[in-house]
């Protein structure tokens, strides 16, 4: 009876497990350089190798945390304050099924929009896509560092301009002697 149960555990997870190695990701990095209310698209393009089936995929959007070697250090849980500084309320991309015949491909566009206050900085974010019967199966996989995809890595600049404008002056008194014309503003 162990052995059937054992059997039918591999039987059930070795699908997925093949699976995901019979996809192709590409690119494997974003790149950009963003301003303030700026918005690109990229364009994702993923390649089913199976011969024979169709590859059923969800794309799902979660935050890094990269370390200074490159590598992905954790998956930051999602958070919905302050969207400022969340890179993944920036992300659109298709979060329905995506269904791609046997050896064929299907470019999925990623549209980055980044808030209109933005602050400057680095920021990560990783798109999963991921083989399962449900969505909520897929998110759980890509959290745990399971699933193929593709790096977004937004650097917003800081295009803050300071600048200072004097409206007006007074002098509290008349000005009548050549050594006292001179007047001081202390900011």
């Amino acid at each position: 009876m162990r052995g059937i149960i054992l059997l039918l555990l591999f039987v059930i997870t070795l699908p997925s497990q093949v699976f995901a190695a019979e996809l192709s990701i590409r690119p494997f990095l974003v790149d950009v350089t963003m301003v303030p209310r700026e918005s690109k698209t990229e364009t994702i393009l993923i390649q089913n190798e199976f011969d024979n089936r169709n590859a059923t995929v969800y794309a799902t959007v979660n935050e890094i945390t990269v370390g200074t070697d490159g590598e992905i250090q954790e998956f930051v849980t999602p958070v919905m304050t302050d969207r400022t500084n969340t890179a993944t309320s920036w992300i659109e991309i298709s979060r329905g099924r995506i269904v791609i015949p046997p050896n064929e491909s299907a470019e999925v566009p990623l549209k980055i929009s980044t808030h209109p206050y933005a602050k400057p900085g680095e920021y990560h974010v990783f798109v999963g896509f991921v083989s399962a019967s449900k969505r909520y199966i897929a998110e759980e996989t890509a959290m745990r560092g399971d699933a193929e995809g593709v790096i977004v890595k937004i650097t917003v600049g800081d295009e803050r301009i300071d600048a200072m404008r004097i409206i007006s002056t007074q002098v509290e008194r008349i000005v009548s002697r050549e050594d006292e014309r001179r007047v001081e503003i202390t900011i």
